[in-house]
């Protein structure tokens, strides 16, 4: 079950790091409002300026019949440590954990066991690539993004919902509907291999990746965008397939402030709890 929640919620993350961008430089956030697909695309590129942040979500998904829940909170810091505190609910069993991770190892700490080391290496593509995402949101922001300008027409909408606020912030809150074939099939081969190893499918051809994408819906996209172009917030639901279906809210704070600390722990056992 620990194995299985994970890959979802790499899944999630990192479909939310691979947001479309757009052409050239950011527009400069400014007291009259862009027009809705400018301030999108300014928060697409403004997640490569991201040197820390902490993050609370919330998940549901339901793949092949069985329903998984999973709660989360993340923080990074400017040293690219990531914290992790989680729980899980699936068909009933429930649990809880702790991860931290680094640059080149992995600490997990279950209710009452001490904290076990990973090393990356012995855990499959579905951690590692994700991994990446989560630590260096700069480079998986340039990686994956995907200039707007450039798509098919009618391939990403944004409309205006309206000005709200989010933890006291002003914020600009943004529907989006994006035709996720379409931005599927403007990657490379080789973006999509890249994609395809940080959401889990690393064993899978990319033919068969087409035939999964070509059947993936996004119901749901709305963006809460504040006034330096960060995202603040994010609701998600889409289905991929008849097999899985995502719904996840996800709120971001303290973005590249310098009081957050990741620590690693002190002590701890070698293991594996994946394995």
């Amino acid at each position: 079950m620990v194995r299985q929640g994970f890959v979802i919620l790499w899944m999630v993350i990192a479909l939310v790091m691979a947001g479309c961008g757009g052409g050239g430089q950011a527009s400069t956030p400014t007291p009259t409002p862009l027009p809705p697909l400018e301030v999108f695309k300014l928060a697409s590129t403004r997640g490569a300026d991201i040197q820390s942040f902490r993050a609370v979500m919330d998940m549901e998904a339901t793949s092949q019949g069985e329903n998984v829940a999973l709660s989360e909170t993340v923080s990074l810091d400017r040293e690219r440590n990531v914290g992790i505190e989680a729980n899980i609910n699936s068909q009933g069993q429930k649990i809880s954990f702790q991860m931290i991770i680094t640059k080149d190892d992995v600490f997990m700490k279950l209710p009452l066991q001490e904290w076990t080391h990973i090393k990356k290496e012995s855990l499959g593509p579905e951690f590692t690539g994700a991994f990446e995402v989560i630590s260096n949101p700069a480079a998986a922001a340039k990686f994956f993004s995907v200039d707007v300008d450039t798509l098919p027409s009618g391939a990403v909408t944004v409309k205006r919902v309206g000005i709200e606020e989010v933890d006291g912030s002003r914020v600009d809150h943004l529907a989006v509907q994006m035709d996720f074939t379409r931005v599927w099939q403007s990657y490379d081969e080789a973006a999509k291999k890249r994609f395809a190893e940080t959401i889990a499918f690393a064993s899978v051809n990319l033919e068969q990746l087409d035939e999964v994408y070509a059947k993936t819906n996004i119901r749901r996209y709305d963006v809460w965008v504040d006034q330096q172009g960060y995202k603040r917030k994010i609701i998600m639901e889409m289905e991929m397939g008849p097999d899985i279906f995502l719904k996840m809210n996800m709120k971001m704070s303290d973005i590249n402030s310098a009081d957050i600390k990741v620590e690693p722990p002190q002590k701890y056992k070698e293991g594996n709890p994946f394995s």
